[in-house]
């Protein structure tokens, strides 16, 4: 186990206003962890402000020093949505100056990412029918002589926000990808009805493959827990666990600030352009593989795979792996085939030193909430059996907000001192032959994790086990008669291009291989030592 810290710099911060704990790029279980504002609106947008640009009516950042800010508070990548199609939009003037700095700040190599985006209104033209709010964000690489406009972002040249039905988004979005390289448009506020709720009917998963659970409108899982619920109406069929449950949707789990100040990355506070939003916004956190390097490339992977999870503002590494006794099934965010009759536990691991902030851990499902049992530090789990196995679940943490903002002022809004953190769902696919050895466990497999077991398979009497599934010990299964004196193993592999021998199990390795001389003696010799002779059985 790995898991490293990086403080930032503490005058940058300080001065900033950042938390002196902030954390980025953090390596734990194998994995690196980077955090992200997917959801930032600067002065660009008609209702958003910077000291540097638009008309500020609260406290703005500047635009020039969005990355340092973002930086200062433990940021790995940044996303601007400024406003492309409606009343509020950006002028091309404007969000051109974001576009050049957002270009300015991007640095792969210095460990930040900047990702340029757009915020959409959608509705259906003619009607009132209302698509949702969508978070448009843009993965591909700056290719020299392209040079991305406001035009582009925006379904219709005069910036309409009505779309002629549901598959006219999705084939501007294949437009759009076409031009400007890999894209996604997010749900996000699905829940609330002001702005607007998401129709989940209206969904790409291509395009779609996580959804924006939580910001300053508050939290759209729908839980009804109460937990920071938005200040508007909540619509149930837009809630998060309304699109996982009632409309079967495979969704990871991402959060965004959505403030419109130009202050990247503060969840402690409140936005003071939009003065009339509840809660401080939240991040986005993305799981890199193993030696992956963060880029605009590697982001959009972990975006399409689930790799993904979403936070009030705790910045927490966790790994969730499903697991079959020592079997690993799947890993957060996947599609996990589980094999017949056994159980199958869901396990949630965090670094030790996290483990003071975490008050409880539970396990959600359609069916039921529950908390889940730790049996060490930093680790817990849930188990079921294959026939109770829920179609879909996701691991919620509550955190000690108190202890995590502990000597820094917080005042993110709601009732609860809580942070949340939510883990994107595994869906869960009970399949009958999962060794894919051509029998089920109804026609007899008795193991069917593994492929060397089965009803064909051949017994291996130097094996503890029941390979044949025949249900008879070793002792008293007639492929191993002749193991008491009853019959004598052959080694078929030819060793040294010498025939192959008669060996006698009785016997030790030197007289075993004494049918080879020289090379292929030692060879032998190697061989046993290493227990990969092959060997088959003769009958007396």
């Amino acid at each position: 186990m790995r898991f490293r810290i990086q403080i930032r710099p503490w005058l940058i911060a300080g001065a900033l206003g950042a938390p002196l704990h902030g954390w980025s790029a953090e390596d734990f279980e194998g994995r690196t962890y980077v955090f992200g504002d997917i959801h930032q609106h600067t002065g660009a947008s008609g209702d958003g402000g910077s000291s540097d640009l638009g008309v500020c009516t609260g406290e703005c950042g500047a635009l020039a020093e969005i990355g340092l800010r973002a930086r200062a508070f433990g940021l790995d990548f940044l996303a601007t949505t400024d406003h492309v199609n409606d009343d509020v939009s950006a002028s091309v003037a404007d969000f051109n100056k974001v576009l050049r700095r957002l270009k300015l700040e991007h640095d792969p190599e210095g460990g930040f990412v900047t990702i340029p985006g757009a915020e959409l209104y959608m509705v259906e033209r003619g009607t009132v029918h209302q698509f949702g709010h969508k978070t448009l964000l843009l993965f591909g690489e700056e290719e020299e002589g392209r040079v991305l406009n406001i035009n582009q972002l925006r379904p219709y040249m005069d910036g309409g926000s009505a779309m002629t039905d549901c598959a006219s988004i999705w084939s501007w979005m294949d437009s759009l990808q076409a031009d400007v390289g890999p894209a996604l448009l997010l749900a996000h506020h699905p829940a609330p009805t002001y702005p607007m709720s998401t129709d989940w009917d209206c969904h790409s998963e291509t395009y779609a493959p996580v959804a924006e659970v939580y910001s300053e409108h508050g939290n759209s899982m729908g839980l009804g827990d109460g937990y920071d619920d938005p200040r508007s109406d909540i619509v149930e069929e837009g809630t998060i666990m309304s699109a996982l449950g009632t409309y079967g949707l495979q969704l990871g789990f991402v959060a965004g600030s959505d403030n419109h100040d130009t202050k990247p990355g503060n969840t402690c506070r409140l936005d003071t352009q939009r003065d009339n939003q509840l809660y401080g916004g939240g991040l986005t956190i993305a799981v890199l593989r193993e030696g992956e390097v963060m880029s605009r490339s590697t982001l959009f992977d972990a975006f399409v795979d689930r790799r993904v999870y979403a936070s009030t503002g705790p910045m927490i590494p966790a790994t969730v792996e499903v697991l079959s006794g020592d079997l690993s099934l799947g890993q957060m965010g996947e599609l996990v085939a589980v094999p017949e009759q056994v159980d199958v536990t869901v396990e949630v691991r965090i670094p030790e030193s996290m483990v003071p902030y975490v008050n409880e851990v539970w396990v959600h499902t359609a069916e039921e909430r529950t908390l889940a049992s730790t049996s060490q530090d930093g680790v817990w789990h849930q188990t079921w059996s294959s026939s109770a196995m829920p179609s879909w679940a996701f691991v919620e943490f509550v955190v000690d907000g108190q202890l995590w903002w502990a000597g820094f002022e917080c005042d993110d809004g709601g009732e609860e001192w809580d942070e949340r953190v939510w883990m994107s769902p595994n869906w869960f696919e009970v399949v009958s032959d999962y060794d894919d050895d051509g029998w089920t466990v109804a026609a007899g497999d008795c193991d069917d994790t593994n492929s060397a077991i089965g009803p064909d398979a051949q017994e291996d009497c130097e094996l503890e086990g029941d390979e044949n599934c025949n249900g008879l010990a070793d002792g008293e299964d007639e492929d191993c008669a002749g193991d008491s004196g009853g019959g004598v193993l052959v080694d078929d592999t030819g060793l040294g291009g010498e025939p192959a021998v008669v060996l006698d199990e009785a016997k030790g390795p030197r007289a075993r291989c004494s049918g080879h001389t020289g090379a292929a003696f030692i060879g032998c010799l190697t061989i046993l030592g290493q227990g990969i002779l092959r060997r088959r059985k003769i009958r007396k």
